[in-house]
Formats: C-alpha cells, sequence, structure tokens
C-alpha cells in the first residue's frame, strides 16, 4: 500500500447481512478524512466518515447481500476508493460498551435464520473467567455486567454458538474502583535547601486499609513545567492496557487521567481497532497445548558435547566443572555417553562468575586402578569442548517509543553554557593538571584517514541511537598495529591507549573494572559503564571480546555521560563499537587441549544507586560542586500489611529547581499504582 490508507475493523469481527454493525477505522498517511463517504456499488452514498479521536473512527452500516461496500475519497484532484471487508451471508455479532460509570453492556445478535438460544458468552481478563452466560430464546439480547465484578484491564468477550464454535469476538477496557491503590506521600518540609537531608513518608492503601507492597521512588529534576512522569509509559498502563497490544499505542497517558465517559468512549475506540483481533479457539475447545519451546528455568545450566580433535566425531569423556565463585568454589563432574554431551544443573551464583570445563576420553580400565580419593587424569586430553549455546528467544513486534519530549536549540545552548560552567568551577577541586581535547587541533598524517574513521563511525551510531559527541575520546582499532589484535583483550588495550583510565585486576581475574580520570566528578570514583553496539554490556562479556573484532571503542566522560546516559554515567561511558562480520580480522584461535575457559553471567547482582552524604561523618566532600538532576532512585521500597507505610531519605545536591517524585509500584495482591509528587530546592543564598 502506499502512504494514504484506511484499515477497517468490524466490531466482532465480521459484518453479517441484515444486522447493522459500527466499522472502526484507521487513517494512514495524509488522507483527508473529511473527503470520504461510504457508498456502496452502485455509487450511492449512505454516508460520512468523521474522526472521532487521533486518526481512528467509527461508523455503523446495514449490510446486503446483493451489494459491496467502499470508502471513496474525492480531494478534487485525486479519487480514490477502499473496498470494506465482505459481509458473511448468516452469523452473529457483539457489541459493548464501557462508557457507562457502573456498568459494562454487551448486546448480542443473530442474522435472519438463527437463533441465540443455547449460544454461550464467555467474558475473562488475563485468563480469569467472570462471565459464563447463556442465552435463550431470542435472536438478540442485551446484558449490563457491574464493572466492579471485572478485574481492571483488557476485558474479553467470546461468543460460542450452539455447537461451542467461536463466533464472535469484542475487546474492551475495564477501570474497577476497588482495585486502585491510593499512595499517600508526604515530606517533612514543603522546600529545601542545597544539601540538605529530605525525609518522605509513603502510604499505600486500597479501599482505605493498609495493603503491602513493593515500588520505586526515583526523584529527578523537571527541566521544564509541562515535563513529568504522567506523560509516558508506566507500571500501570504499560500492565494494564500497552503489554495486551501488538502496536505502540500514542499518548497513553490520556486513557489513565480521568475516568469519564468520554475517556471511556476513546478507550472503546482503540480496542476496536489497535486492539481488533480474531482468536483460533480451536486448539482451545480441543484441549490441545502448544509445544514449550522455552520452558521455566529453576537453575542455571550448562550443556555441552566432548568431540575428537578438530573433529565432529562425540566421545564418551569424563567432564569436570571448576566453578571460581568467591562465595562458592565447587567442583562437579559428568560422564557421558557415548554421544558425548554433558549437562550440568542445579548451578546458581549471582554476577559474572570463571568457569573452567575439562574434559578427557573415558578409559574404564585406568579408571578403576584409582585409589580411593584418588583424582589424575585417567584418559586422553585431546579432545574438543564444544558448548550448545540455547535457542535464541525471538520476541515479535518490537518497537520504539518516542521520546516524550526533545529539547530545542536555546535548551541545548543553556545546557552547554552549564557545562562549560560547571567544568571551570569543578576543575579548581581537582588535584591533577587537566586539558580539554576539544580545545585543541591535532594536525598528522592519518587526519584524513579520522574524518573517514569519524564519518563511519556516526553512520552505526545512526543505526543503533547512540549519540556521537566529537569531544570525546576514541580508539580506532585500524589506526593500531595489526588492527589491534596483538592486544590480549579490550582491558589491556583500554589501559594502553586510553589516557587517564586505570585497569583494575589482570587477565583471568574474576572482575575488572575501568576508572576514568575526568575534570568533572560529582560523587564518589566509580567505575565506567560499558556499552557495545549500543547495549548495555556486562564487564565479562567484554572481556570475551577479541580486539581485533572492535571497530571503535569511544570514551565519554564527564558531564557528556551522565546527561546522555544518567547515573550509569557517573564514572564514565565506553562504548565498543563491533566490526561488521565481513570487516573482522581474522585470528588463529589458540586453545588448551581439553579445558575450556568461560565466563558465565550468572544472575543479575543489582548494585546500589549512589547517593552522597552530607550528614555528620559522612564522608563526601563539602567543597566539591554537586549538580545532580537525579537526587534519588531506590527499586526495592516495602510496605508491610499492619500499616502499609516505608520511608525514603536522602540529601540535594547545588542544583536548585522544581524536583519530580515518581513512585511505581504493585500490590502482593497485584495491583499496580503510580503517584507523582514534587518537591522544591532553593538556590543557594549569598555566601552559603
Amino acid at each position: 500500500r502506499d502512504d494514504k490508507h484506511i484499515a477497517f475493523y468490524p466490531e466482532g469481527g465480521h459484518l453479517v447481512n441484515g444486522l447493522e454493525s459500527k466499522v472502526g477505522f484507521r487513517v494512514f498517511g495524509s488522507l483527508d478524512v473529511d473527503m470520504c463517504s461510504v457508498v456502496d456499488d452502485r455509487g450511492i452514498t449512505l454516508g460520512s466518515l468523521v474522526k472521532m479521536h487521533e486518526d481512528f473512527g467509527v461508523f455503523t452500516l446495514l449490510p446486503d447481500e446483493k451489494r459491496s461496500y467502499f470508502v471513496v475519497s474525492n480531494d478534487g484532484v485525486e479519487h480514490r476508493r477502499f473496498r470494506l471487508p465482505a459481509a458473511i451471508s448468516q452469523g452473529y455479532i457483539i457489541t459493548a460498551s464501557s462508557t457507562h460509570d457502573e456498568h459494562i453492556t454487551v448486546r448480542v445478535a443473530a442474522s435472519h435464520g438463527q437463533d441465540i438460544a443455547g449460544c454461550q458468552l464467555i467474558g475473562h481478563v488475563r485468563g480469569t473467567v467472570f462471565l459464563d452466560h447463556l442465552f435463550s430464546g431470542q435472536n438478540a439480547s442485551g446484558i449490563l455486567i457491574p464493572k466492579v465484578t471485572i478485574p481492571s484491564g483488557i476485558v474479553h468477550f467470546t461468543l460460542f454458538d450452539t455447537k461451542g464454535r467461536p463466533v464472535a469476538e469484542r475487546l474492551i477496557f475495564n477501570h474497577n474502583v476497588s482495585e486502585r491503590p491510593m499512595v499517600r506521600l508526604a515530606f517533612d518540609r514543603d522546600d529545601y535547601g542545597p544539601r540538605t537531608q529530605v525525609h518522605g513518608d509513603i502510604g499505600v492503601h486500597l479501599e482505605d486499609k493498609p495493603v503491602a507492597s513493593r515500588m520505586s521512588v526515583s526523584v529527578v529534576k523537571k527541566l521544564s513545567e509541562d515535563e513529568g512522569g504522567t506523560m509516558g509509559l508506566n507500571i500501570v498502563n504499560y500492565l494494564l492496557l500497552q503489554s495486551d497490544v501488538d502496536l505502540p499505542i500514542q499518548s497513553i497517558h490520556q486513557y489513565f487521567q480521568d475516568d469519564d465517559s468520554r475517556t471511556r468512549a476513546k478507550l472503546d475506540l482503540l480496542l476496536m481497532t489497535l486492539g481488533w483481533r480474531k482468536f483460533n479457539w480451536q486448539d482451545v475447545l480441543e484441549n490441545k497445548r502448544p509445544d514449550l519451546v522455552f520452558r521455566a528455568e529453576e537453575s542455571l545450566s550448562i550443556m555441552g558435547r566432548v568431540t575428537e580433535k578438530k573433529s565432529s566425531h562425540p566421545v564418551k569423556a569424563d567432564v569436570t566443572l571448576h566453578v571460581l565463585d568467591e562465595d562458592d568454589f565447587s567442583i562437579s563432574r559428568f560422564l557421558t555417553e557415548d554421544d558425548g554431551v554433558f549437562l550440568f544443573t542445579g548451578l546458581r551464583w549471582r554476577d559474572s562468575t570463571e568457569i573452567i570445563i575439562q574434559a578427557e576420553e573415558f578409559n574404564e580400565k585406568k579408571k578403576k586402578k584409582l585409589k580411593e580419593g584418588e583424582i589424575r587424569r585417567t584418559g586422553k586430553k585431546n579432545v574438543d569442548i564444544h558448548l550448545i549455546e540455547p535457542q535464541e528467544f525471538e520476541i515479535p513486534g518490537q518497537y520504539v517509543l518516542p521520546a516524550a519530549r526533545h529539547p530545542d536549540a536555546e535548551e541545548l545552548e543553556d545546557f552547554n553554557e552549564r557545562i562549560n560552567f560547571i567544568q571551570k568551577v569543578d576543575s579548581t577541586f581537582n588535584p591533577e593538571w587537566q586539558f580539554n581535547l576539544d580545545e585543541f587541533t591535532v594536525t598528522a598524517q592519518r587526519k584524513t584517514q579520522k574524518e573517514l574513521n569519524d564519518s563511519r563511525l556516526k553512520d552505526r551510531y545512526k543505526r543503533t541511537g547512540i549519540p556521537f559527541v566529537e569531544s570525546s575520546f576514541k580508539v580506532y582499532t585500524d589506526d593500531l598495529p595489526g588492527s589491534g589484535s596483538y592486544y590480549t583483550d579490550i582491558y589491556d588495550l583500554i589501559r594502553a591507549r586510553v589516557p587517564g583510565a586505570t585497569v583494575t585486576g589482570s587477565a583471568g581475574s574474576p572482575r575488572r573494572d575501568v576508572f576514568l580520570r575526568s575534570g568533572f566528578s560529582i560523587s564518589l570514583p566509580t567505575h565506567a559503564n560499558f556499552i557495545v553496539n549500543g547495549v548495555p554490556t556486562d564487564y565479562t562479556i567484554v572481556a570475551s571480546i577479541h580486539p581485533a573484532r572492535v571497530l571503535a571503542i569511544d570514551v565519554m566522560r564527564g558531564l557528556h555521560a551522565t546527561a546522555f546516559y544518567g547515573e550509569k554515567g557517573a564514572g564514565g561511558i565506553i562504548s565498543i563499537t563491533m566490526r561488521e562480520p565481513e570487516d573482522r580480522v581474522i585470528q588463529n584461535d589458540v586453545s588448551i587441549k581439553g579445558i575450556l575457559n568461560l565466563k558465565h553471567p550468572g544472575y543479575y547482582h543489582a548494585r546500589t544507586f549512589a547517593s552522597p552524604d552530607y550528614g555528620p561523618g559522612g564522608e563526601n566532600d563539602l567543597y566539591r560542586p554537586d549538580y545532580r538532576n537525579t537526587l534519588y532512585w531506590s527499586g526495592e521500597i516495602v510496605t508491610d500489611d499492619s500499616k502499609g507505610k516505608a520511608e525514603c531519605s536522602f540529601y540535594t545536591g547545588d542544583e536548585s529547581g522544581i524536583f519530580e517524585v515518581r513512585i511505581e509500584g504493585i500490590t502482593t495482591s497485584g495491583y499496580p499504582f503510580t503517584h507523582f509528587g514534587e518537591i522544591t530546592v532553593a538556590p543557594r543564598k549569598g555566601n552559603e
């Protein structure tokens, strides 16, 4: 199709001859709906199209078996005709509405010659059935369902005929007022000064009773009056609405700000169009269960196969797994069958852990000669170990939600001036000499090549959505001897080529970090974070990347890092861009016979959000500037059943203005909630 198109969505799934039905529509491109009309195949106009909400609208149609129907557009320049879905000769329709304050209305009708007696209407929300209604004796019937009896979220109505076949479906949304937790947020003061401690009390109640819940709390500066968390995706609108709709819902916040008839009508239309679908119930009715490709993982596991050296022929082998975890050093053994396959299960550790797998051909005679407790090799070690990787999970319907707003040129200019000011002030507190690389123009023989490299990197960044900063320090492996292959790993390359970089640990260490010296620091020293092809990556994965496979290493420090990556950029950002497959430099693979070393990522080990302490006994430098935009974040705040209360405490910085307090959580009974508040931080006065 071209850019001008209309998609049609008959309510219930089908148009049925002789039954008046609603037809939702969605307009694509620059089509002018005001110039569109509904006509039949004789050219008789039956009505006009009117957009009711954004690009969506609805009209009614009474299909005739002798006619076909179209929407025509004639703006005086071009004439277009869009065919409506063909009506079926006999069938059922289902209509639903949630615009009433207290109940949902559902109406079912059958075409001439059919009856709804014996038909069954099933209603469920996320698999929880709340309605099982059997019709009797009429060709049309309507029912009212109290909203308080239906869970909040997308409601699925399905009509089954007398033979148990699904014949019509409708999705609608329900707000259940009894499932809305209320959050009460109170601070010890209305206004705060710089570097002042803030105490906050949080209470969560459901129907005026305290409830247990878990929540996250963040305190972030509002850069403009119209900016705020209420405008974007949050835990409530995602779990209840967006997660069950394939396409992104623009301005999703509008459906949750007010629970009135107008908003509910918009939701009805939204789910008639974006939420329109036809379900295949046949497998469900026949009790067929889907094949589980990915079963629930109860522990970590490592699977592989042992083969003859440089061959695909499997061998029966003794396999030993050494787990070099600081808290749980362990050794496990596995004897394979003739297929050479081994599987270690029941493994549990947090964060990345070094693993050594050792294999040897099974030799029964020598094995029997071992004394009790004796451990030594009994078979040939000239074997290869191949890990069997789990099948990758393909996530359908991936999309990127657009940013709520983008800074304009004036805001960017103010931001750059602010960065320059902070760098000058902060440099007076740094004992080391500082050089700002973007103040120098270096002329060398490779300048033309650098420009080509920058251009190439910009193109890659544009594809992956990574910000390109001209003044950041970049290492292009094509400029290095052997295209970087002379370095043992990424850390070795960074230590040798990145000025002001300190690398802890050595090759094979359980953990290695990079600390970047910077002219701007707002907190205690923290390690740099890695990004590989735009994706935040653990240091253990970085250790496994050979420098010859890397195109460029981009080192971003200071305010540029925190501006683009928030608190994750406090210690700097090291962005690694991999070569395209066709550009990779071939290297010889050097390995030890019968031994495989690897680092397993393990379970994620959450890190604590860095927050300065300016109270008595605090270890922070009281004279160093503190211009944090994010004052506080915690993802593990818990309330209990008895009081439903929790506390939070943090310090303000030197940044003044209005800070938004954003709370997102879920009760132990599964009801999500959000709450937004504000605190004001006054500017420093005089010589304070």
